[in-house]
């Protein structure tokens, strides 16, 4: 089967360009392109966290297409402007399986990285740890937020996770706990409504996990029993082994989801040898801002894997 290609909308007078790609089972994924400014050094895809779309990105967009490079902008299928089942994913790999059909589709004249924030880095992780991999140029993770391994990530009351301690044998220090006024798109998760909904086989159905709205007059975003399962990170450490491209990871002090520290102390451990990897630690931004405030890093890490082929330096 040839592979489908994304089609471009009419020009806006400001700001991305929309864009569509439909996937083989007919679903429409949306997207907003951003053309670089001057000669395209390279091609970012930037996928959006859990509970979010590609709307919340739009200031990303444009700093990286102003540094000289291409931007696609990616709703998931049920999240934005995408077709599909909103909060619903049928099995554990729909996303990826999705994502992988996108870097099909993207034209390779230029280097392509994968941006992913927050819970995109599972599907990310998990298409590139397979056998049958797509190439791209290095995959960036920003504030990842890598569901089931409570060792990588916050909770309200920081305590030291045992079971990330028997996994790894590695014992974190309790991260400080972030003052909930800091805090901003909080999850809940319903575990009650979780267990029922499996044993009454009503999990495509019973929304359990749910994300507030960081806008005035939006409705949370909630997944179903189902979707809940199945975006949950599975065997992370042994499909970060798996991984073959650079890796940049950056996390911030002051995010109230990420346990910083923890991956700084796992990566290192679990990716291959002669992977590359890069992380960086943001004394600034919280689990949003941080992506914007990584900007100039991720910039000069894409520019260690592929300086410009005209001489210049991507800003």
């Amino acid at each position: 089967m040839p592979t489908a290609t994304i089609t471009y909308g009419p020009a806006q007078a400001k700001g991305p360009l929309p864009a569509q790609l439909v996937l083989r089972d007919g679903t429409p994924l949306a997207f907003r392109s951003y053309a670089a400014r001057g000669v395209a050094r390279a091609r970012v895809l930037v996928l959006h966290g859990s509970g979010l779309n590609a709307e919340y990105y739009l200031t990303l967009g444009g700093l990286l297409a102003g540094r000289g490079i291409e931007v696609l902008l990616m709703d998931f299928r049920g999240h934005g402007q995408s077709g599909g089942p909103v909060g619903d994913a049928a099995g554990p790999g729909v996303y990826s399986d999705d994502l992988g059909e996108v870097i099909a589709a993207v034209p390779d004249d230029v280097p392509l990285f994968v941006f992913a924030h927050s819970g995109s880095a599972v599907a990310a992780i998990d298409l590139l740890s397979a056998p049958n991999a797509p190439h791209v140029a290095g995959l960036a993770m920003v504030a990842p937020t890598l569901a089931g391994d409570s060792g990588l990530t916050r909770t309200a009351r920081p305590q030291t996770d045992y079971s990330a301690v028997s996994r790894s044998f590695l014992r974190f220090r309790p991260e400080r706990q972030i003052p909930d006024a800091q805090t901003k798109f909080a999850y809940r998760f319903d575990f009650a409504r979780f267990v029922f909904a499996r044993a009454a086989r009503l999990d495509r159905w019973m929304r359990v996990l749910s994300f507030g709205a960081t806008k005035p007059g939006q409705a949370p975003y909630r997944y179903t029993a189902r979707a809940a399962t199945n975006i949950i990170a599975r065997n992370l450490e042994a499909k970060l082994a798996r991984l073959r491209c650079p890796v940049f990871v950056a996390t911030s002090e002051q995010d109230a989801y990420v346990n910083g520290e923890a991956i700084a102390t796992l990566l290192p451990w679990t990716l291959p040898a002669d992977v590359p990897l890069r992380h960086e630690s943001l004394p600034r931004g919280d689990h949003f801002t941080a992506t914007l405030m990584a900007v100039p890093l991720f910039l000069d890490w894409v520019q260690g894997l592929c300086p410009d082929r005209a001489g210049e330096q991507v800003a």
